[in-house]
């Protein structure tokens, strides 16, 4: 589908509706996304770092004093540092990630060192969990998704199939990180969709020996899904939370359970 430019959702709507079948109308979506929204790396890293540097953090907060100019400035290097070594771990795309480590540093430094209400300097760590509230810009433009992050997308798509009248649910789970996407009936048939790993695999980050998605991505059922991610886990469908994680081996046995 070639792409087209749309300047609000009504209008984005008013077209998808025009659309002959539930397979144009979610491709339609999907080419939307991978032409016009952007992707927040800086909560991505912000996660990568709590999962896997915490320890590193604890060390950093406790070694270096935030009231002093000197000490602040050895903290926040050694914290570069660490942004550095888990950047370059995600992105092939080096001004990306050198745009993502400077959006943290900036961040980091702002607030390391301040104190609050009772006079105590904020940690490392707060700052840490503060860089969600600071990098979320507007994520939407006259109703249409311009940026985000993984749970975005899948509220948005929702919305826009519920919209539509097309059956959507939002999956949430796991792969590497929380992560959330969407279960959609198409023409009646159960696929999934995955905007996030076409966004990254478009920018180039975080997609290790799978730089490339299928042909049919946006329509993805279960095997592929889990060929493309084979570390991924879904938690729940909708309402309907599983009793123990669903992954490639046993989504056959607990999938048909889900309640449509």
């Amino acid at each position: 589908m070639a792409y087209i430019k749309f300047n609000s959702y009504n209008e984005f709507l008013k077209y998808a509706s025009s659309l002959p079948d539930d397979k144009s109308k979610i491709e339609l979506i999907g080419n939307y996304f991978v032409h016009n929204v952007s992707y927040n790396y800086a909560i991505l890293i912000k996660n990568k770092l709590l999962s896997n540097h915490l320890d590193e953090m604890i060390v950093l907060n406790n070694t270096f004093d935030g009231s002093n100019e000197e000490s602040k400035k050895a903290g926040l290097e050694a914290l570069k540092s660490l942004l550095v070594d888990e950047t370059s771990l995600v992105f092939n795309n080096k001004e990306l990630m050198n745009e993502t480590i400077d959006k943290l540093m900036s961040l980091f430094s702002h607030y390391y060192g301040s104190k609050d209400n009772d006079g105590n300097n904020i940690t490392l760590l707060k700052s840490i969990k503060l860089v969600s509230e600071e990098v979320e810009d507007d994520v939407q433009d006259n109703g249409l998704i311009k940026y985000g992050v993984c749970g975005d997308y899948a509220t948005w798509i929702y919305k826009c199939c519920s919209d539509l009248g097309i059956d959507c649910k939002i999956v949430t789970g796991r792969d590497k990180l929380l992560h959330a996407w969407n279960y959609i009936n198409v023409d009646s048939n159960n696929v999934f969709m995955d905007v996030t790993k076409a966004i990254h695999v478009r920018d180039e980050v975080d997609t290790g020996n799978n730089n490339t998605i299928p042909s049919d991505w946006f329509m993805m059922d279960a095997s592929t899904m889990f060929n493309l991610e084979p570390g991924l886990e879904i938690h729940a469908i909708g309402n309907y939370v599983f009793d123990k994680p669903v992954n490639a081996d046993n989504y056959k046995e607990l999938v048909p359970s889900v309640r449509h």
